[in-house]
């Protein structure tokens, strides 16, 4: 769902004695600034934050004529920032215990 799930969930596997990346790989969505600093840092995607903002404003905010902005769609690409917290798939699926 987004980083600070994906670093919960870092913990709690480490809680159940799994390793990551070497039993399980996490990725997260925001790269936000814990995904770098955590441990092992995170796998993330990163979405520019600053161009959707400036983009909404622009959707929202009427030019100097008054006229409202015109209606599109917006494609943005995000990136893919790989850290520690993934790597090779070593072997079949794999079983986590219930807490």
């Amino acid at each position: 769902m987004n980083d600070w799930i994906a670093v919960g969930v870092i913990r709690e596997l480490r809680n159940q004695g799994l390793s990551v990346p070497g039993d399980v790989s996490v990725t997260g969505f925001d790269n936000i600034t814990i995904a770098e600093f955590c441990c092992p840092s995170l796998t993330t995607i990163h979405i520019p934050r600053a161009e959707i903002g400036r983009l909404v404003v622009a959707a929202l905010v009427p030019d100097s004529s008054g006229a409202p902005p015109p209606t599109r769609h917006v494609f943005l690409d995000p990136e893919l920032v790989v850290r520690e917290s993934t790597g090779v798939a070593s072997g079949p699926g794999l079983r986590l215990r219930a807490s």
